[in-house]
């Protein structure tokens, strides 16, 4: 109803003297028309404004996060922050995960390590997790990574997830797994935060 109403009111301003040309008038309706489509388009997801810097770790990383978002460590050695509520475990949402692990000596390779972190997460259950992209190389930080996509669900009658890990050491060649999790109809919402708190991490050891 919204574009309806804004297509009536373009035509009433736009139009013209009577002895316009054919070609001219022509022309202006292509014009009109490309311009009613962009404004009836969908806007694209932009990032949430990331306010808050996680810094409690001065000697491990720190990331920007959005305002309305928080953190908790369940472990030690594990950090997830998204919304509250999905914190809470209240609403499905996106998650960014930090894990950091053992020195890169111990698995060998950036390969190895996010093989191992596969082979004992999400793919040591095929019948619910698959990768859509498979492991490749990138940089995180200035630094070498790979990454890997997937998409599964927690159990059968759960939401489908949409997930990404990305495998990169420190400098003392710790590894660190920074793993992002979302359901498939959020992702397209999401993932321009995700990304952005992606590139505002800083690994300080």
């Amino acid at each position: 109803m919204g574009c309806a109403t804004h297509s009536i009111r373009i035509i009433r301003v736009i139009q013209m003297p009577r002895f316009m040309t054919k070609r001219t008038m022509s022309l202006l309706a292509v014009i009109t028309g490309v311009f009613m489509l962009a404004a009836c388009a969908p806007s694209k997801p932009t990032a949430l404004p990331l306010t808050r810097t996680f810094d409690k770790s001065p000697t491990g990383f720190e990331f920007k996060y959005p305002d309305d978002w928080d953190y908790t460590i369940p472990i030690q050695g594990v950090l997830l922050a998204g919304p509250r509520e999905t914190l809470a475990g209240a609403s499905p949402g996106p998650l960014f995960t930090v894990q950091r692990g053992l020195p890169i000596s111990i698995p060998g390779s950036l390969t190895a390590a996010l093989d191992s972190y596969l082979e004992n997460g999400p793919l040591s259950d095929p019948e619910h997790w698959r990768i859509t992209e498979p492991a490749r190389d990138t940089t995180f930080d200035g630094r070498p990574a790979r990454v890997v996509d997937l998409q599964g669900q927690q159990d059968t009658d759960d939401s489908a997830i949409y997930s990404q890990i990305i495998a990169t050491t420190s400098e003392n060649t710790f590894v660190y797994m920074f793993i992002l999790t979302v359901p498939v109809d959020l992702h397209d919402r999401f993932e321009p935060t995700m990304n952005a708190m992606l590139d505002s991490v800083r690994l300080l050891e």
